[in-house]
């Protein structure tokens, strides 16, 4: 269950244009079992939507690199429905590449985040996001009941 090594993740991710790679997930927090992937972040210059980097087997691990801008990384901070996901992983990753300090900032930004300002959008997004994933469970499971495979696709997509 061999994880590649930090040489070997910084060559695979540091495509034109990337500006800091860091690991997240399981391996980081020392976590990950036979099955776990390993999750690359990758940082580039720009503005808009990254180009990705598609998800690979290395030996008996699947290497997933997910690619955004600084903006964008930097904006989900802002937002509760992404600071829930993003904030714990930047606090915990482990920087491999950081070409101008800007990933070493980002990780900064997120240790100092506070949850008061957005506290009450955070609480209001995470119900209604609840009340959907309950609703898509129901809808998974009557759909199993029934056997209807294209009603438990739509379900499994929502």
């Amino acid at each position: 269950m061999h994880v590649p090594d930090d040489a070997t993740l910084i060559a695979f991710a540091d495509l034109p244009g990337t500006r800091g790679l860091a690991l997240a997930g399981s391996v980081v927090r020392g976590e990950h079992t036979p099955r776990s992937d390993v999750d690359v972040l990758r940082y580039v210059a720009g503005t808009g939507v990254a180009d990705g980097v598609p998800p690979r087997w290395m030996g008996d691990r699947l290497l997933r690199v997910s690619s955004q801008t600084m903006a964008e990384a930097g904006a989900e901070l802002e937002r509760p429905e992404m600071a829930i996901w993003a904030v714990l992983p930047l606090r915990q990753m482990r920087i491999l590449l950081d070409r101008d300090g800007d990933v070493a900032r980002l990780v900064d930004r997120a240790q100092r985040f506070e949850w008061t300002p957005i506290a009450s959008r955070a609480r209001t997004w995470a119900s209604r996001r609840l009340a959907k994933d309950a609703e898509n469970v129901l809808k998974l499971r009557a759909a199993i009941d029934r056997e209807d495979e294209s009603s438990i696709l739509n379900a499994h997509l929502n």
